[in-house]
């Protein structure tokens, strides 16, 4: 099914489909199968409708939640990153200088790796 722009495949486990959506890992994942009463590797497709329209409310919630960061998902969750990323690069900050260049803002070496992020 699919939920805001992400399409969520049924024939997975929970904890590993509900993870489609951008900032849902396994750990929430889990809770929110846990809280439907889902444990285990239990597909998303024999479960019931009514497991599965709470699902769905709880992602679409979590994908709109712009006013808590914790809870939020998706494209409220990107944005707050894209803002704070641009936070940085406005007070030219450390951290702001090595995203603009595209370079590891997080301490890691250059000379040998790093040839995704360059």
């Amino acid at each position: 099914f699919r939920v805001q722009n992400y399409t969520v495949p049924l024939h997975r486990p929970a904890e590993f489909s509900l993870s489609a959506v951008y900032g849902f890992g396994r750990q929430r994942a889990k809770r929110l199968a846990a809280e439907v009463g889902l444990h285990g590797a239990y597909p998303l497709n024999r479960m019931r409708e009514s497991q599965r329209s709470y699902i769905r409310r709880a992602l679409a919630a979590a994908c709109v939640n712009y006013d808590d960061p914790a809870q939020a998902a998706g494209a409220a969750l990107q944005k707050e990153v894209s803002l704070n990323i641009k936070r940085l690069k406005e007070i030219r900050c450390y951290r702001g200088i090595r995203h603009e260049l595209r370079l590891p803002s997080r301490g890691q070496r250059t000379k040998g790796n790093a040839r995704t992020r360059r």
